[in-house]
């Protein structure tokens, strides 16, 4: 199986300067602050890559992910039994391969 490896950018969260409402919305909280590499809700700070929240915990960052934000899972929490690294590779590699979104 040939390993694609995703072409990651800048951490920016600019992206959601105008949608500070629909993340309320999303989040249900009016509790968010935007900085310039990260989202935070509640407390939680979540980074920004390629205009995408990652809202995983980071020991389920795919390694394209943990390499770029310089992460490595150090934690001593166990994987949840429902995380399922194999899923998670395939399903990144399809986005890879078919990036074109089609029209309904």
């Amino acid at each position: 199986m040939n390993v694609i490896t995703p072409n990651l950018y800048q951490l920016n969260a600019d992206y959601y300067i105008n949608k500070l409402d629909t993340l309320k919305d999303i989040f249900g909280t009016d509790n968010i602050v935007l900085e310039k590499q990260n989202i935070i809700v509640h407390e939680t700070s979540f980074p920004v890559i390629n205009d995408v929240i990652i809202l995983l915990e980071p020991s389920q960052y795919p390694p394209s992910v943990s390499q770029f934000l310089n992460t490595f899972s150090t934690s001593s929490k166990s994987i949840p039994a429902d995380f399922a690294e194999d899923i998670q590779f395939t399903f990144g590699a399809e986005w890879l391969t078919y990036p074109d979104i089609m029209p309904e």
